[in-house]
């Protein structure tokens, strides 16, 4: 008995000796408690954890381990009590170190006690943590709204782009609340089939943004056994626009399909699919008989071989099958001549090739009829009244030319014929020539208008029309049919200044008053300067009189920069001017009864036109807005400007470019203009007045459109009973250029050196020479150009500087000029005058002279050029 006793006891021991080795090879840390959390066992790993011997830590409190563990005394109550393990997930206590354990239920020999196992996942939490971070980085970089969702409903992540739609709200909320702004579940919500394991796709679309999402909702399976949701909603608004947007494409191709003037058919392995009526007229069936039959019960015998390898190439290859000439069977068992070209692509997922099929019957017919008539066509080019040229493309030789060509060029024909077009286009406008031919090569024609041709016998511009045509042997050829416009270009000249002289015949009664009363200004106030000694008093007259003299100035001059004759020279003017001196034009031809009310938003805008011409434009408005109000009737004529965008189809459908525009508009409180005639307001001689000279000839109108289109600009019509407004768009060249200080504002500038005054006018040299002298200068004067060339060629003193008269009797200044320059090649001149063109003042300057100085001047203005002048070298 003692001896089973013995045995017994040395298996026990072998058993406890073999579990302690199993414990103590175990990676958890294992420690066995009593009911009141003393320890009475901890295996080895526990040891070197907590860095304490078994021994010495047994019968302690398990606090003593580490202080944090205190609350395990209730932990381990709860788990004597309810006999349940009880799970320890992501606690961190000694050491920062974080476990992952379980507290067991123990019972052994009537005592009762628990073992906790715990085990360092400080490193998988910490790779965890990584690998969250790293997702969030992943998920913040897609355009996909990204979130995941707890079993609460509640946010637990999102990505920047779910944050920012839901306006930086708190992730914690529940997700409908953040997606959908309810207060309860949404009615359609997946939670719970996603609970069960289901991975679910859906469309929605938001009622919160209008927008269509690709939803796909995925099940996250938590460590804990509750299941999360990954959602990750995809915005696909536009493609379900295009969606949409193809079935309206399908359902405009089938109509298309059926009601296309050609035959079109579809077919797949070689039988019809889709036939539309014309294609059935082409062979004499009905569509709906092809159905389902083969596509070669209708391809004549001959042919079939070819079509053969034609399919084959297009099913095969997926290349597309060029046009071909094939003849296809009639239900009559006629034979019919047809073009035909096949394109491959899918058709409900398979391989299908829609085909065109066009009946030659008609087109051979013509070709016949073509041929006998080839003698006709010849005698028509050659009675042709306009010149006609034949080229060869991209060098543009002349092949052939008629008559009238060989007689517009002035050349033999044998000279004529061989040589390019080129050498005859001006070399300013080769790149257009050749822009010109690509769209011929492309579109088949082209219209050009304006272009200017250098002749033998001079310059002349013509309209072009060019076709591009196929000889009969297939090669491209350019016809170009040549409209001469020279004579018709001068005509249009003449007619803008005789509507000038129109409008300026209406103004004179106004201009003839303005002068008048400036005129009256003037001998009133010298009057009484006559009447008084007061010093102070005639500086106010003097004052006075030069704001008058001033005024009366410009009013000279803007009557004639409007009254000279257009040239067409495009100069950088701004809108300040054009407004400035329109102004001066319109306000003396109004009724009194006419208010005239000026908005100008951005004054110093630069715009590239003829002057004289914007200003023709403005002041033709402006007559039409005074006479739709009539004489004595009271009316208001507003003149504004200011700049506007025009883009895309707005430009487009004015006719313009794209971009930036000064917009200068005309209204007036007139009647308006009736419907029936707004179509006929811009055509030329059209006019709801009397034809007279006072009332104007309806030229007004044609002529502001025709100049306002070679500004590469346009007018608009705005009319209704109340009103009419006029809208004049000039491209912007600059936007906000700074507006130079007049030269005759400010403080006079004086100088010294030896001034000669060639001038005529006796009163005038006289105040001039006061004027130079009281600025410092020595003068000498003469009378006319002989007498200053004399005067230099002395030879006694050079003048350090010239004010040369241009308009004088015998010599005139620049011829003047051109001796004195003989003379002395160095002398600085400076050329006065009251009326000269701009072709006049370039030819002087690059004669010689250094500036120019328009009368009436000011000692202002004449100082500060003299001053400029003197300092150049």
């Amino acid at each position: 008995m003692g001896e089973r006793i013995r045995t017994h006891v040395k298996e026990i021991a072998r058993l406890e000796s073999m579990i302690r080795n199993i414990l103590d090879s175990s990676p958890a840390i294992v420690v066995a408690l009593d009911a009141d959390g003393r320890i009475w066992y901890m295996n080895r790993q526990g040891e070197t954890f907590f860095q304490v011997t078994s021994q010495e830590i047994k019968g302690k409190r398990i606090q003593s381990l580490d202080p944090n563990l205190k609350s395990y005394g209730k932990r381990i109550k709860d788990v004597l009590t309810s006999s349940q393990p009880q799970l320890i997930r992501a606690e961190t206590w000694l050491k920062n170190r974080m476990v992952d354990g379980t507290i067991y239920p123990l019972s052994t020999n009537g005592v009762e006690g628990v073992v906790v196992q715990w085990l360092d996942v400080s490193e998988k939490y910490r790779a965890r943590e990584v690998y969250r971070k790293r997702l969030e980085q992943i998920f913040s970089q897609m355009d996909d709204l990204i979130y995941v969702v707890d079993k609460n409903y509640r946010i637990e992540m999102m990505n920047d782009k779910f944050a920012k739609q839901t306006k930086g709200k708190q992730a914690d909320l529940p997700c409908y609340i953040l997606s959908r702004n309810l207060d309860k579940v949404c009615p359609d919500c997946h939670f719970p089939e996603v609970r069960g394991g289901k991975i679910v796709r859906e469309r929605i679309l938001n009622p919160l943004d209008k927008r269509y999402y690709d939803v796909l909702s995925i099940p996250l399976f938590n460590e804990d056994g509750s299941i999360s949701k990954l959602t990750v909603q995809r915005d696909v608004t536009e493609y379900v626009a295009i969606q949409e947007a193809l079935k309206a494409s399908e359902s405009a191709f089938r109509a298309l399909f059926e009601g296309a003037p050609v035959g079109m058919c579809v077919h797949q392995d070689g039988k019809f699919v889709m036939v539309n009526k014309a294609m059935g007229k082409i062979v004499g069936y009905q569509p709906r008989e092809l159905a389902g039959v083969s596509i070669f019960e209708i391809v004549h015998p001959d042919d079939r071989e070819f079509v053969k390898k034609r399919l084959k190439k297009a099913y095969g290859e997926g290349k597309l099958a060029a046009v071909a000439r094939e003849r296809f069977l009639g239900k009559d068992g006629s034979t019919v001549e047809v073009l035909v070209t096949g394109i491959p692509f899918t058709y409900h997922g398979k391989k299908a090739v829609q085909t065109v099929v066009i009946d030659l019957t008609e087109q051979i017919r013509l070709q016949n009829s073509l041929l006998r008539s080839e003698a006709f066509s010849s005698q028509i080019l050659e009675k042709a009244l306009d010149p006609i040229l034949v080229l060869k493309p991209q060098t543009l030789e002349i092949l052939e030319a008629n008559l009238p060509a060989v007689q517009f060029f002035g050349l033999p024909e044998g000279e004529l014929i061989g040589k390019s077009y080129f050498e005859f286009v001006s070399p300013e406008e080769l790149w257009g020539v050749r822009k010109g031919m690509k769209i011929v090569e492309a579109e088949g024609s082209i219209s050009i208008s304006g272009r200017h041709l250098r002749l033998p016998g001079g310059d002349c511009i013509v309209n072009l029309s060019v076709v591009q045509v196929k000889t009969p042997e297939g090669e491209d050829r350019h016809v170009v049919f040549i409209k001469d416009l020279t004579e018709f270009m001068t005509l249009q000249q003449r007619l803008a200044q005789a509507q000038k002289q129109e409008s300026l015949w209406q103004m004179a009664g106004g201009f003839a008053h303005d002068f008048n009363n400036l005129l009256a200004i003037m001998f009133g106030y010298l009057d009484m300067m006559a009447l008084t000694d007061d010093a102070s008093r005639w500086k106010d007259y003097t004052r006075k009189l030069r704001e008058v003299s001033i005024r009366a100035r410009d009013l000279v001059q803007n009557i004639l920069l409007f009254s000279r004759e257009n040239r067409g020279e495009l100069t950088n003017t701004t809108v300040d001017e054009v407004i400035f001196s329109a102004i001066n034009l319109v306000r003396p031809a109004l009724d009194p009864r006419h208010n005239l009310t000026i908005d100008v938003q951005n004054p110093n805008d630069v715009i590239y036109v003829d002057t004289s011409q914007m200003v023709q434009v403005i002041l033709n408005l402006a007559l039409n807005a005074r006479d739709a109000i009539g004489e004595g009737k009271s009316g208001v004529i507003s003149l504004c400007a200011r700049r506007r965008n025009l883009s895309g189809d707005k430009a487009k459908h004015r006719g313009l470019r794209s971009g930036r525009y000064v917009e200068f508009s005309v209204e007036d409180t007139g009647p308006g203009i009736p419907e029936e005639i707004r179509d006929k307001i811009f055509d030329p001689f059209f006019t709801t007045k009397i034809k007279d000279a006072k009332k104007g000839t309806g030229l007004g109108l044609a002529i502001a459109q025709s100049i306002v289109k070679n500004f590469s600009g346009g007018i608009e019509l705005d009319t209704t009973p109340e009103k009419t407004v006029f809208r004049v768009l000039i491209p912007l060249k600059q936007e906000g250029a700074e507006k130079p200080v007049a030269f005759d504002q400010g403080e006079a500038v004086s100088g010294e050196g030896l001034i000669l005054v060639v001038e005529d006018e006796h009163t005038l040299q006289i105040i001039l020479k006061e004027m130079l002298e009281e600025l410092g200068y020595t003068v000498q004067v003469s009378d006319n150009g002989k007498e200053a060339i004399e005067e230099i060629g002395k030879g006694t003193h050079k003048p350090d500087l010239v004010i040369l008269d241009l308009a004088m009797p015998e010599m005139g200044g620049e011829e003047t000029m051109e001796k004195m320059m003989q003379i002395h090649s160095d002398l600085k001149v400076i050329i006065m005058s009251g009326l000269v063109d701009n072709d006049t003042q370039t030819r002087l300057l690059k004669k010689g002279a250094m500036a120019f100085v328009k009368k009436p001047v000011t000692i202002t203005g004449l100082s500060r050029i003299i001053h400029r002048v003197m300092l150049e070298q």
